[in-house]
């Protein structure tokens, strides 16, 4: 066995192995990438629900603490919080049953 024969089956494998090194090395970051994403997709949610939360919370003060039955406006953007609540919980629930099944 020659210089050259030995080199030309050394190349192969370590080219087979480096080759291995990268496609894992970019699938981890990709899996990095893609937790990070989850996380920033979770405190967006969870931003969204604190504000509505508040939303509704200063709405059903105002309305136990004052006459807003001429208010049209503030029982109109009360129920459209209430409402958009309700749909993002419905939302919630279908994907987590997804994610189960």
């Amino acid at each position: 066995m020659d210089w050259l024969d030995f080199a030309q089956g050394f190349v192969t494998p370590v080219s087979v192995g480096l080759f291995m090194l990268y496609i894992n090395k970019r699938d981890a970051k990709n899996a990095d990438a893609e937790k990070a994403k989850e996380q920033m997709l979770f405190q967006i949610i969870n931003s969204v629900d604190a504000c509505m939360s508040l939303g509704l919370t200063l709405a059903e003060i105002i309305r136990e603490n004052h006459d807003c039955s001429g208010n049209e406006e503030l029982m109109e953007k009360y129920q459209r919080v209430k409402e958009a609540r309700r749909q993002k919980q419905e939302f919630m629930e279908k994907k987590a049953a997804e994610k189960i099944l």
